[in-house]
């Protein structure tokens, strides 16, 4: 898992701005991303993202 603490960063507004076209809500936390063959799924609590 990776953790990181970033500010001024909302990946809820990123996933609602329409500029990511490939990237869905899950839960009310966490998103999932496809870019080109890779998936992602991220997670984010206040500052605080995580993947894994």
């Amino acid at each position: 898992m990776i953790k990181k603490t970033i500010d001024n960063f909302c990946i809820a507004q990123i996933c609602r701005s329409g500029q990511c076209f490939r990237m869905k809500k899950k839960d009310e936390h966490t998103y999932s991303i496809i870019a080109g063959s890779g998936y992602l799924e991220i997670r984010q609590d206040g500052k605080e993202c995580f993947s894994g």
